[in-house]
């Protein structure tokens, strides 16, 4: 049976013996000090839950260094306040950089079933690590990403899978209910609830599509290539005009 990332992964999970778990994305790599630098801080906190690195992109451009959420405070705005958070200067944390204690995996279960086929399975359980754990990052770069079409995360972006067009705003619904109305929506007796979140997250979806895709086409008309191939075309636009008119046979 094919159960997807989340089935795969939380079977895994479930036969995991140790104290500490990471992770590891096939097609990314660690720093070889990686593991040895997160073990440390959890050898130093004894009330640490989770840990994650700094990161970089392999084949994308962007900063070298990365303001990325370094505390456990900063981390709590990010992923408690996922969609709605204030402060945006930093950079998303990598989830896969991850490193969590037995005890957290044994209390949280590991991924969510809901996200099966989806995206956002990552910080949804991220966020329910970080209601109940101290969580903090490691400054130096550790974790380098490798973004290609056929990798998970750029497969979202490319239009064939539906769900992931509306994920990141369902999200944000889904954990503001929880935080802010103490409603859990993904539990059976709030199926419906959770119904029109999905169609409220799709619409706003749809509508914040369609603005960037007129917006895109405003400012591509507004250019200087587009009015000159216009006016280049012009003549021959108006002598097809002219030709349709009074040369074609009815």
């Amino acid at each position: 049976k094919n159960t997807k990332k989340i089935g795969a992964v939380n079977t895994v999970l479930r036969e995991v013996k140790g104290d500490l778990i990471c992770f590891q994305d096939a097609d990314d790599w660690s720093d070889e000090n990686r593991i040895g630098k997160q073990v440390e801080k959890f050898k130093e906190d004894p009330a640490l839950g989770i840990c994650f690195t700094n990161y970089q992109y392999l084949n994308k451009k962007g900063p070298l260094e990365k303001r990325i959420a370094i505390s456990d405070e900063a981390l709590k705005e990010e992923f408690l306040n996922f969609g709605h958070r204030k402060d945006i200067s930093s950079f998303p944390t990598i989830c896969a950089s991850m490193m969590i204690t037995k005890e957290v995996l044994n209390k949280t279960g590991g991924y969510h079933p809901y996200f099966s086929g989806r995206v956002a399975e990552d910080i949804h359980w991220i966020y329910r690590i970080l209601k109940l754990y101290k969580g903090i990052a490691l400054k130096d770069k550790l974790y380098y990403i490798h973004v290609h079409e056929r990798s998970l995360t750029g497969l979202q972006f490319l239009g064939k899978n539906a769900k992931a067009a509306y994920s990141w705003q369902l999200l944000a619904k889904i954990i503001y209910k929880d935080i802010h109305q103490y409603i859990d929506v993904l539990d059976a007796e709030h199926s419906q609830e959770l119904k029109e979140l999905e169609l409220q997250a799709c619409e706003e979806a749809l509508m914040e599509n369609v603005k960037l895709v007129n917006e895109t086409k405003k400012s591509y008309e507004n250019s200087f290539s587009f009015k000159l191939g216009k006016f280049l075309l012009s003549p021959w636009l108006l002598l097809r005009s002219f030709k349709n008119k009074y040369f074609i046979k009815p």
